[in-house]
């Protein structure tokens, strides 16, 4: 049978407009929520001001981080983080998180399930782009590695049945590796498990956020570590503005071997205020402080071990998808008798392309 030629050009033209309809469709939803993507860029740069600082000398892609998250069903949704860091000059491409979030399957919680940063402390629950300054505090460093502590698990957030706020957040996760470590480690005798305490209240126009950490693993030598900590975070903020910003972590950290009598003790903390003016610009002061509570000298005589540093940072922010910051360090290093002072300064650019997540606070 011949088909006309009107009766293509009429397939033609319902083709067209399927297409059309189908992609502004697609498109609608997109905007709408259905699944938003972002891109943050982090680039930073750390010099030395002093032979004998141990800054690397060199600009580079601290993170590339591309993220997705949107509903799956009713039920839960998807979060999926993707990043590329630069380590020695090369540049890895790893998972970050990934993980299943449910909102309705409790009342009053959300269960988060799959890969993610661990709700412990401030800045563990954050990525370095999102961070005030621009390096890790030396307690944050030493504790947590340079960016976090990244597991596999199961996280439970329950707001509590309190006359005020009051959220507890409970974990376990598998403590093959403890920190953002690459490798695959080894089954711990005990998996890292942790809780956090948060609570919320206001001061007039001053927001405070207060929590309270414990953490603790046994790794497959028999090694326990646990984590206590007390974290603060204030905010005055005017819109986009921050007018304010005081932020706080302090960490006490107890390690014991099996059949050692000895514990090694560490305390650690940093504060940071920093205030916001000329629309664009904020100016903040950190002080870090980590120290050994127990070190012995082979005379069992007490043994002192210390690092302090301050760090001045100005940043400006032409918006909330780009930020500019350089900061200078001068760092204390004190053991036994000997102490050195090193100076260094650091610069960043981040800029972040789409529907970036919120924070909750």
């Amino acid at each position: 049978m011949k088909v006309s030629k009107f009766f293509w050009q009429r397939i033609f033209f319902a083709t067209n407009v399927f297409i059309f309809v189908y992609s502004h469709f697609v498109i609608a939803n997109l905007s709408e929520g259905a699944l938003k993507a972002s891109v943050a860029l982090d680039l930073t740069g750390d010099y030395k001001l002093s032979k004998n600082s141990d800054s690397e000398d060199r600009f580079s892609v601290r993170g590339a981080e591309m993220s997705f998250y949107a509903p799956i069903d009713h039920h839960s949704q998807g979060v999926l983080s993707l990043a590329a860091h630069e380590e020695s000059g090369n540049a890895r491409f790893e998972v970050h998180e990934a993980f299943f979030q449910f909102d309705s399957l409790l009342p009053r919680s959300s269960l988060t399930v799959g890969q993610f940063f661990l709700d412990i402390g401030r800045l563990n629950n954050w990525h370095q782009h999102d961070w005030p300054f621009i390096t890790p505090p030396e307690v944050h460093k030493t504790f947590f590695a340079q960016e976090g502590v990244l597991d596999k698990g199961v996280q439970l957030s329950s707001l509590l049945p309190t006359p005020f706020y009051l959220n507890l957040t409970t974990g376990l996760t598998s403590g093959f590796n403890f920190g953002h470590s690459h490798g695959p480690g080894e089954k711990p005798k005990v998996p890292t498990h942790y809780l956090h305490l948060t609570s919320f209240f206001s001061l007039g126009s001053l927001d405070v956020q207060p929590g309270l950490t414990y953490l603790s693993r046994t790794d497959s030598q028999d090694e326990k570590t646990y984590f206590l900590g007390t974290d603060w975070t204030a905010k005055i903020k005017k819109g986009r503005q921050t007018d304010f910003l005081f932020q706080s972590e302090l960490w006490y950290k107890n390690t014991s071997q099996k059949g050692v009598d000895k514990e090694q003790q560490k305390l650690g903390l940093y504060l940071y205020p920093q205030i916001g003016f000329a629309s664009n610009f904020e100016l903040g002061l950190r002080y870090d402080y980590l120290a050994d509570l127990n070190l012995k000298d082979a005379n069992e005589n007490d043994y002192t071990r210390s690092h302090q540093a301050l760090v001045p940072t100005l940043s400006y922010k032409p918006s909330e998808f780009s930020t500019f910051r350089i900061a200078y360090t001068a760092e204390f290093k004190s053991e036994g008798d000997d102490s050195t002072v090193e100076h260094s300064i650091q610069f960043q650019g981040i800029y972040i392309l789409g529907s970036h997540p919120s924070h909750s606070f």
